[in-house]
């Protein structure tokens, strides 16, 4: 895995707008991770409260994507990504959720246990040499659709 995490305002905004649709539509509430875990958020238990101790039930990573849902038949995650949730689910028996938000449509797969295909590749719109690593390929058809938009799929 590269060594560079490239978070910015644009993704946290991203990463707060699903936060308030998550929020809204499911009984949990979602804090955000402190980088360095390699995954965008956890999941609580229940809704916020005043002196609320909050249980952790699994996680979520998050991901924008400017294209449709159907436009490309795999979505592309760094491997690291993986292996972080495998590692979370090794040391907590907590599942980790790869929501993806496409233009037309928003779904969630289960990250620790996805089939995947593994290449070597990268991002080169940032002109970083150091973005080039082991990815996987998640069919789109692993994906099950949000609760806001349960007429896209």
């Amino acid at each position: 895995m590269s060594g560079i995490m490239y978070e910015n305002e644009k993704s946290l905004a991203n990463e707060s707008a699903f936060r308030s649709l998550y929020e809204k539509y499911y009984c949990n509430t979602l804090e955000k991770m402190p980088i360095r875990y390699q995954i965008d958020f956890s999941v609580l238990e229940g809704k916020r409260g005043p002196f609320k101790p909050f249980k952790v039930c699994g996680f979520i990573e998050f991901k924008q994507r400017s294209n449709a849902r159907r436009k490309y038949k795999t979505v592309i995650i760094p491997l690291g990504k993986l292996q972080a949730s495998k590692r979370l689910y090794e040391d907590t028996g907590k599942d980790t959720l790869l929501w993806i938000q496409w233009t037309d449509t928003s779904g969630w797969c289960l990250l620790n246990t996805v089939n995947f295909d593994l290449r070597w590749q990268g991002v080169s719109r940032r002109n970083d040499d150091r973005d080039k690593e082991p990815v996987i390929h998640i069919p789109i058809g692993a994906f099950t659709r949000s609760k806001w938009e349960p007429s896209k799929f």
